[in-house]
């Protein structure tokens, strides 16, 4: 649905522990959405509704320059 308006990347916190700190990655699945360069919303853990919810965000960013 995204294809070519967003994009995933995933980052091994654990060996790149830098990462991690300069995103403040309290805990692991740690979600961020960048817009124009900045973090615009994060969310850390999992649910059933977190995939939703990020689609959800991405959704509401993507007519806005991601």
């Amino acid at each position: 649905e995204f294809e070519g308006r967003a994009m995933v990347v995933g980052v091994d916190i654990s060996r790149d522990e830098k990462v991690a700190e300069k995103m403040q990655v309290k805990g692991v699945p740690h979600f961020t959405i960048f817009q124009q360069g900045k973090p615009v919303f994060h969310d850390e853990g999992y649910s059933p509704a977190t995939q939703s919810q990020l689609e959800e965000e991405i959704r509401r960013r993507i007519g806005k320059d991601i």
